[in-house]
């Protein structure tokens, strides 16, 4: 189930609608000229490849753990890191463990 866009002052939580599913998805939840916003929940096992985009980029583990690639490093990020990231910087992300409350 997709989310809808969010609007201005709206209050979202990013974590309902994946408790019992190990359903993959990744959903816009807002998408302005300068600024984007993804919530994406991935299965163990699975990735995103290596990308970048043109601004400023932020991650947030909200659950299970994921492995960050980085420029020539590898970082884990578990429940509850936050990650920012320099403008253009290329990063990749391997789903290590999806834990399902």
């Amino acid at each position: 189930m997709a989310l809808k866009h969010v609007k201005p002052n709206e209050i979202v939580n990013l974590a309902s609608g994946m408790e019992g599913s190990e359903e993959v998805s990744r959903v816009a939840l807002v998408k302005t000229s300068q600024f984007t916003a993804l919530r994406v929940s991935l299965k163990s096992g699975e990735n995103i490849p290596a990308h970048q985009v043109p601004g400023y980029a932020t991650v947030l583990c909200l659950r299970g753990s994921v492995e960050i690639s980085l420029d020539d490093r590898k970082e884990t990020m578990s429940e509850g890191d936050w990650l920012y990231l320099n403008q253009g910087q290329q990063h990749a992300g391997d789903c290590q463990e999806f834990r399902v409350r």
